[in-house]
């Protein structure tokens, strides 16, 4: 009876210590932890017809975001990661936060081509051009992020430069818009507002179109990968494959930022990450947005990281750095 007894305490015990070590390894905290990643060659996803070829590599920088068990937790404390805690209500709006990332990831490729085609004077032909709202930092304004922009002023938003045209053009400080939400259209007036003595709608835009270019090229769309971070590294990746001189010199180049269609380039999250994980791959040279410029080289300062770091404001820095340097 006894070595049953002590045979089957020895059962629980195994039982108890597996039930352990499998709630450690598959329970997920409400956290996130965010590491250094690496670093992706952006020619990779796309293809142009009679393209120059890179003497070198562009590479977009990225950072590796992980939902931790605990010990994985422990251990990001440890080695000092960023950590996050995941608040409800984004869990309720995955799925949308999930669209609005996946809508500037689409607005991300066609303003990167449309950027360096038009640096590169080569023809590319816009269509079927949609504007969405991602944010709204105008009291008067209804609009809310996801909300489709159709038109001002009952006019049609049918290229990139319509908007601006348009305030210009008006003498009042008040527009019309039309805009969709849900598959319902609604009109709406309200008051511009004013930045750099400009008058604006007072909303930031995620500007999607198709577009059609000679010479040809095709995008190898990654439905997993969203965000636009990696922008302006695409756009001087294909304005490079469509140039005649070499500008990369054999460098392997790195970097980060949001690319708008007028070439600005805007900041983005996860710098101090991207500049650690593009270092460790030995990338010479790492492009940063001018928002995020002191991070990174707090980033480099901290970690003693072998990385020339390069300010810019838009493209044509990114340009004129490579063609000086």
């Amino acid at each position: 009876m006894k070595k049953f007894l002590k045979k089957y305490d020895n059962i629980i015990g195994y039982v108890l210590f597996l039930a352990i070590v499998a709630f450690l390894a598959f329970y997920k905290l409400p956290y996130m932890v965010t590491k250094p990643g690496g670093i992706d060659d952006v020619s990779k996803q796309y293809k142009i017809n009679g393209a120059n070829g890179i003497n070198g590599s562009i590479n977009t920088a990225y950072v590796i975001e992980i939902h931790p068990n605990i010990p994985y937790f422990l251990y990001a404390k440890i080695k000092g990661y960023e950590i996050n805690k995941i608040k409800d209500e984004v869990i309720v709006d995955l799925d949308f936060t999930r669209k609005i990332e996946k809508l500037m990831y689409s607005s991300s490729i066609s303003n990167s081509i449309y950027v360096a085609y038009t640096k590169a004077n080569k023809d590319i032909k816009i269509s079927n051009l949609k504007q969405y709202i991602y944010l709204n930092d105008n009291d008067s304004s209804p609009l809310k992020t996801g909300d489709l922009l159709l038109k001002v002023n009952d006019i049609n938003l049918d290229t990139l430069e319509k908007i601006p045209e348009i305030i210009k053009e008006s003498s009042s400080d008040t527009v019309k818009i039309t805009y969709e939400r849900d598959e319902e259209v609604f009109e709406e007036e309200i008051n511009l507002v004013e930045y750099d003595g400009e008058k604006k709608l007072g909303v930031v835009l995620i500007t999607v179109f198709d577009y059609s270019t000679n010479p040809y090229i095709k995008y190898n769309n990654d439905k997993n990968t969203y965000g636009p971070s990696g922008g302006a590294m695409m756009a001087l990746s294909i304005y490079c494959n469509l140039i005649d001189n070499d500008i990369v010199k054999g460098r392997k180049i790195a970097g980060t930022g949001e690319i708008y269609y007028d070439g600005l380039i805007g900041p983005v999250g996860g710098v101090e990450y991207k500049v650690r994980g593009a270092a460790k791959n030995k990338a010479d040279i790492f492009f940063v947005p001018e928002y995020n410029y002191d991070e990174a080289i707090k980033a480099k300062e901290k970690y003693k990281l072998k990385i020339d770091i390069v300010k810019v404001k838009n493209f044509d820095d990114i340009i004129e750095y490579l063609e000086n340097n």
